[in-house]
């Protein structure tokens, strides 16, 4: 996908805060031997309470608005040069050219990884969830065995964002 001057776009923003500032700097930075450490301190992870949650589910929009997030259709009504044009032919522009970035980017074909993978991680976010609140010793095996399968599932969807665009694409 050609992204040749990382023109802004919500979509990356969005990207960005999701690869950045909850799966490198809040999930795939722990080691095992933190999380079981915190859990036998009986720490709270107010994170994972409530916040990866929201993160899964603003990871599924940013899946659905894909075709959308990163097209350089959303540059028509931003640039100057288009200003001058009705309306109706700013949409013609918009579709021919989104029409090209759909066709050539692949973008689509991240979107079912990128759900699939997100979705699992959410079902692995909620089994570390009920097992830190175990407090018996076996939940020490639970906590382990949880939390290893976050890992596993968060470093995936880390490989996904790395291959999304990084601001507009152009076709």
């Amino acid at each position: 996908m050609l992204t040749p001057w990382n023109i802004p776009c919500e979509a990356n923003t969005l990207r960005g805060q999701l690869k950045h500032s909850w799966l490198e700097n809040q999930i795939c930075i722990m080691t095992t031997k933190n999380i079981m450490s915190s859990w036998q301190k009986r720490r709270k992870w107010p994170a994972l309470e409530k916040e990866f949650d929201i993160r899964i589910k603003v990871t599924l929009e940013l899946a659905d608005n894909l075709a959308d997030g990163f097209s350089p259709a959303q540059l028509v009504d931003q640039l100057r040069s288009f200003a001058q044009l009705s309306q109706g032919e700013r949409a013609l522009i918009k579709k021919a050219v989104h029409e090209a970035y759909l066709e050539s980017s692949g973008i689509m074909k991240l979107q079912a990884p990128l759900k699939k993978t997100a979705q699992s991680l959410g079902v692995e976010i909620s089994r570390l969830r009920d097992a830190w609140k175990t407090k018996s010793p076996e939940g020490e095996g639970q906590v382990k065995e949880a939390w290893e399968q976050v890992s596993i599932r968060a470093i995936e969807l880390l490989e996904i964002f790395k291959a999304l665009p990084t601001g507009v694409v152009l076709p």
